[in-house]
């Protein structure tokens, strides 16, 4: 039997490229603002590589990890997509409220975040943090359009219309 530190040796393991954070000081964490379908995830994933061992939150993605494998979204919560959004709301909300029980490690935020009350609510769970961003993505209305029609497509249950898109652009103006 070999321990870790052996399997390394031999190059079976590679060690965790995530840098050691010793305190809460030296994390960050960064709010991603935007409408659906705005790039916020896709920033997400590119923020990752750039701050490896980072945790994405995101309900987005716990709903996703909810979805039936081989169903598509919408098909999959026909009739449930109330109960799927709270047990994901729950699991995010939950997860939120103990980021400072964890290890410390850099966050970023995936979700619409428009109201200046819920980004406050988010970011007061990261007190003491060293640094707290907020990163708007607000795309031009051609580009989210199209943004918007490749997720449908896509059937990531992304689907709003351009007038609700109108109407979330006023909250995140204040």
């Amino acid at each position: 039997m070999l321990f870790a530190n052996e399997h390394v040796a031999q190059g079976r393991l590679i060690t965790n490229p995530a840098q050691e954070l010793a305190t809460f000081d030296e994390c960050a964490v960064i709010l991603l603002q935007g409408v659906p379908a705005s790039g916020k995830s896709t920033l997400a994933k590119k923020m990752m590589r750039a701050l490896p061992g980072a945790g994405i939150l995101s309900t987005n993605d716990l709903i996703n990890d909810f979805k039936l494998v081989g169903q598509r979204r919408r098909h999959a919560y026909e009739q449930r997509w109330d109960l799927a959004y709270s047990m994901a709301e729950k699991a995010f909300n939950a997860t939120l409220n103990s980021v400072k029980q964890r290890a410390p490690r850099h966050y970023i935020i995936d979700q619409t975040n428009c109201y200046k009350s819920a980004r406050i609510r988010k970011l007061q769970c990261f007190d003491g943090f060293g640094s707290r961003l907020v990163v708007v993505c607000l795309p031009r209305v051609e580009q989210w359009a199209n943004q918007l029609r490749q997720a449908v497509r896509e059937d990531s249950g992304k689907h709003i219309p351009l007038d609700a898109w109108i109407g979330a652009n006023t909250p995140m103006r204040r």
